[in-house]
C-alpha cells in the first residue's frame, strides 16, 4: 500500500522518506531544501548585485545575520502563538528538530536583521531589500516541498482533481482537525485522509511570484517596488490558502487566523506602500533604481549614486561655465561693436569738424575779399576808407585763428 497518492492525477508513492541517514545521525529533507534554497539565492543575489554595482560582499555578511534572525523569528513567532501549550512546556522551546518554525517570523526576523545592517553599514534598504526579495520567494517555493516529505501544511478534506490522500497513521497528530477525520477514506483496510495540497499551491504561487519579479526588476521605477508587489502578491495568496489550512495559529480564542490576519494587513500596507514610494522617489535620490552595469565595470556599492550625482554636478558646472564663457564673448563681441560704432562716431565728428573748418575757411575768403573791396573804397575817400579798414584787419585775424583751428582739427 501507498503512503502518499494524487489519486486523480495517477500518482502513487509507496513510501515517502523525509530524511536521509549518516551513521546515528539524521538530516531532514526539510532542512536540505532550506539549504539549497539558500545557495541559489545567494547565488543569484550576487549576479544581481553585479548587474546595479552593488557589493557582493555587503550580501554575503547579511546572509549570516539574516539567517539567525529568520531562524529565532520563526521560533518566536510560533512559540507566542502556542504559548498555550510551550508555557508548560520550557524546554521544548529550544527544540527546534521537532518542529515548530513559522515563514513570517522568517520573514519579520529578517527584515528586521536588514534594516540594523543598513542602518550600521550605511546601506540603501530599499535597494537591498529589492535585490533580496525575488530570492526569497524562489526559496519559499522550493521551501513547501519539505512540507510534502514531511507530510504536513495540508488544507481541509477535497476530493477535486489534485486532492492528495496520505496514510492517517502517517500524519502528526497535530495537523488533524475533526472535520478532515469526518472525511476519511478507507482504503483496502487501509485510513487515508484526503485533503487539499495546499503546499503544492503555494509552492507553485511563488514559483510565479518569482517569475514576475524576475521579468519585472530590470523596468522597476523606485527602489522598494518588487518589496512592494511581493508583499501584494504573496499576501493575496497566504490569506486565500491560510483558510483552509489545518495547523493555522490562532489569536488566542478570538477563532481569527493569525496569517490570515496578518496577509490581510501585508496586502493593504504593499498597495499603500507602493504609491507613497513611488510619490517620495520624485525627490529621495535614494529610492531612484540604480543603473544596470557590465559585470566586469561594476562600481562600489551605494557609492556609484553619489559619484554619478558628482558627476552631474560637475557636467552642470562645466555646461554653466560655458554658458558663462559665451555669455562673455558676447559681451565682448557688443563691446566691440560698439567701440567700432563709437569710432565710426569719432570719425563722422572729425569730418564734421572739417567741414566746419572748410566753411570757416570760405568765411575768411569772404572776409578778404570785403577787406580789398575796403581798399578800394579808401581810393574813393578816407572816411569810408578808415572805417572798412577795421573790418578788413578783423576779417583777417579771424582768417587766421579760423586756419589754425583747422590745423588742429587736422
Amino acid at each position: 500500500m501507498y503512503e502518499i497518492a494524487f489519486p486523480n492525477l495517477g500518482i502513487f508513492i509507496e513510501h515517502l522518506p523525509n530524511s536521509i541517514r549518516i551513521g546515528n545521525f539524521s538530516i531532514a529533507f526539510y532542512g536540505m531544501i532550506i539549504g539549497l534554497g539558500i545557495i541559489i539565492g545567494l547565488l543569484l543575489t550576487w549576479k544581481e548585485a553585479r548587474r546595479t554595482g552593488q557589493k557582493e560582499d555587503d550580501y554575503t555578511d547579511y546572509l549570516i545575520w539574516g539567517i539567525l534572525a529568520g531562524v529565532v523569528g520563526a521560533r518566536l513567532y510560533y512559540v507566542i502563538f502556542r504559548w498555550d501549550y510551550y508555557c508548560s512546556h520550557i524546554s521544548e522551546i529550544f527544540n527546534l528538530r521537532s518542529g515548530g518554525l513559522a515563514i513570517y517570523g522568517t520573514i519579520i526576523g529578517a527584515v528586521i536583521a536588514l534594516i540594523i545592517f543598513c542602518s550600521v553599514k550605511k546601506k540603501k534598504f530599499f535597494l537591498m531589500i529589492d535585490t533580496l526579495i525575488p530570492q526569497l520567494a524562489l526559496a519559499q517555493g522550493l521551501g513547501r516541498w519539505g512540507n510534502f516529505f514531511n507530510m504536513e501544511a495540508f488544507g481541509r478534506s477535497y476530493d477535486g482533481l489534485l486532492s492528495m490522500q496520505i496514510r492517517l497513521d502517517c500524519v502528526s497528530p497535530i495537523m488533524l482537525n475533526q472535520e478532515v477525520l469526518d472525511h476519511a477514506v478507507m482504503i483496502n483496510g487501509v485510513e487515508y485522509i484526503q485533503v487539499v495540497p495546499t503546499f503544492l499551491i503555494e509552492s507553485l504561487w511563488c514559483f510565479l511570484i518569482f517569475a514576475v519579479l524576475i521579468i519585472y526588476k530590470k523596468h522597476k521605477h523606485f527602489n522598494g517596488e518588487l518589496l512592494c508587489i511581493y508583499g501584494a502578491l504573496y499576501g493575496l495568496e497566504r490569506m486565500i490558502l491560510e483558510g483552509l489550512r489545518t495547523d493555522s495559529l490562532m489569536l488566542g480564542n478570538t477563532g481569527i487566523r493569525v496569517s490570515q490576519a496578518l496577509s490581510g494587513l501585508i496586502v493593504i500596507a504593499a498597495v499603500a506602500g507602493f504609491f507613497v514610494l513611488r510619490n517620495l522617489a520624485k525627490t529621495t535620490p535614494d529610492l531612484q533604481p540604480p543603473l544596470a552595469v557590465d559585470d566586469g565595470n561594476a562600481p562600489a556599492a551605494d557609492t556609484s549614486s553619489e559619484e554619478g550625482s558628482a558627476d552631474r554636478n560637475d557636467a552642470d558646472t562645466d555646461t554653466d561655465g560655458g554658458k558663462t564663457a559665451a555669455d562673455t564673448a558676447g559681451a565682448d563681441a557688443d563691446s566691440t561693436k560698439a567701440g567700432n560704432e563709437t569710432a565710426d562716431t569719432g570719425t563722422d565728428s572729425v569730418k564734421a569738424e572739417n567741414e566746419a573748418a572748410g566753411t570757416d575757411a570760405d568765411r575768411g575768403k569772404t572776409g578778404s575779399e570785403t577787406a580789398d573791396t575796403g581798399t578800394d573804397s579808401v581810393k574813393a575817400g578816407s572816411g569810408t576808407a578808415a572805417g572798412d579798414v577795421e573790418p578788413a584787419a578783423s576779417g583777417q585775424t579771424e582768417k587766421a585763428s579760423e586756419n589754425k583751428d583747422s590745423e588742429e582739427t587736422k
